[in-house]
C-alpha cells in the first residue's frame, strides 16, 4: 500500500468536497461522508476538504466519520469563497475584505477541530491595478497578521498557495512566494506547491523545493493537463525525488479533475506514485 513500509514514503490526501461541479479538480466530489469513505476504501489515510464556507460543514458528524474512517483531514481549501462570492483579502471594498477575513477566521475554528491546515489560494483576491500593488500587498499583509494570531490560538497553520496567471495575478512562482512567507517570517505562514501551476510558472522544480526547505508544508500533484498525475507531461520523478530528498513530512494532496470513474482512476493513481516511490527506493 502508498505510503506503508519506508520511513521516507511521501503522505498523500484526497481532494474531497460536498456536490462539486464536473469540472472542479477534486477526487470525490459528491455527499461529503460518503466521499471520505471512498478515501478510507483507497487505502489513503488522508483527505483534503474543499468547501465554500464552514457553515455548511457539521464539524461534529465530519469528525465522527474521519474517527470511524481512520481518515485525517490534511487541510481546507477555501477558494471557492472568492470563485463563487468573490470574497477577497485585498478588495478595495473594506467590506468584502471584512467578510473575506471573517470567512477564513471560520475554516480557522473549523480546521482547529479536524486537526489541519487551511489554504490560502484564491482568497488573497486578484490585483486591479498593478500600478497599485503595494497598497494590495499591504492589505494582503494586515489581513494575514490577523488570521496568523487566530491561527496561533487554534492551532492551525496557513499554507500560502503559489498560483500561476492564469488565475491570479500576483505570488506565481515558487519564488515570490518564499520571498513574501520569509519576509513575514510566521512559523504559522508555510508554502504550498501546485505541480500543474508550477509547470506554467517555473523552471528547476528541484530547486524551488530545495529553496523553500522546511517552508514547504503542502503540495498538490495534478499533472500539466490537470488531470491525473501520470496523464500529462509534468515531471513526477523528479519532484518526488526532490521532495524525499529534503526530508518533506508534509501532505501530497491528489487536486486534480477526476474521469468519471473517479475511484478507479484514483487506484491507478495511488499505483503511479508508489511505482515512483518503489523506484526511489532502489536508488537509495
Amino acid at each position: 500500500m502508498t505510503g506503508t513500509g519506508m520511513a521516507n514514503r511521501l503522505k498523500y490526501s484526497v481532494a474531497i468536497g460536498p456536490n462539486l461541479s464536473d469540472s472542479y479538480p477534486a477526487v470525490f466530489r459528491k455527499d461529503l461522508y460518503e466521499n471520505v469513505k471512498d478515501v478510507a476504501r483507497s487505502g489513503c489515510a488522508f483527505a483534503e476538504l474543499h468547501v465554500r464556507s464552514p457553515d455548511l460543514v457539521d464539524s461534529d458528524r465530519l469528525l465522527q466519520c474521519c474517527v470511524e474512517n481512520h481518515v485525517q483531514i490534511s487541510s481546507i481549501s477555501t477558494g471557492m469563497g472568492f470563485a463563487a462570492e468573490g470574497l477577497s483579502l485585498i478588495d478595495d471594498d473594506a467590506e468584502v475584505r471584512r467578510n473575506a477575513r471573517v470567512r477564513l477566521e471560520g475554516m480557522i475554528e473549523l480546521a482547529g477541530k479536524l486537526g489541519s491546515s487551511v489554504i490560502i489560494g484564491l482568497l488573497r483576491g486578484k490585483i486591479p491595478d498593478l500600478s497599485r500593488y503595494s497598497i494590495f500587498e499591504e492589505r494582503l499583509t494586515e489581513s494575514l497578521q490577523i488570521l496568523l494570531e487566530k491561527a496561533e490560538r487554534f492551532d492551525v497553520n496557513l499554507d500560502l498557495e503559489a498560483i500561476s496567471h492564469i488565475l491570479c495575478n500576483y505570488f506565481n512562482t515558487t519564488y515570490e512566494v518564499l520571498e513574501y512567507v520569509t519576509r513575514i517570517g510566521n512559523q504559522r505562514l508555510r508554502i504550498l506547491l501546485d505541480t500543474y501551476h508550477m509547470n506554467l510558472e517555473d523552471r528547476d522544480f528541484a530547486r524551488c523545493v530545495e529553496d523553500c526547505g522546511d517552508r514547504l508544508a503542502y503540495v498538490h500533484y495534478s499533472d500539466s493537463n490537470r488531470r491525473r498525475p501520470g496523464a500529462g507531461n509534468f515531471d513526477f520523478v523528479t519532484m518526488t525525488r526532490s521532495l524525499r530528498g529534503i526530508g518533506f513530512k508534509g501532505f501530497i494532496g491528489f487536486e486534480y479533475i477526476p474521469s468519471s470513474r473517479p475511484f478507479d482512476e484514483l487506484t491507478t493513481t495511488l499505483d503511479y506514485v508508489d511505482a515512483i516511490e518503489r523506484m526511489l527506493d532502489a536508488e537509495a
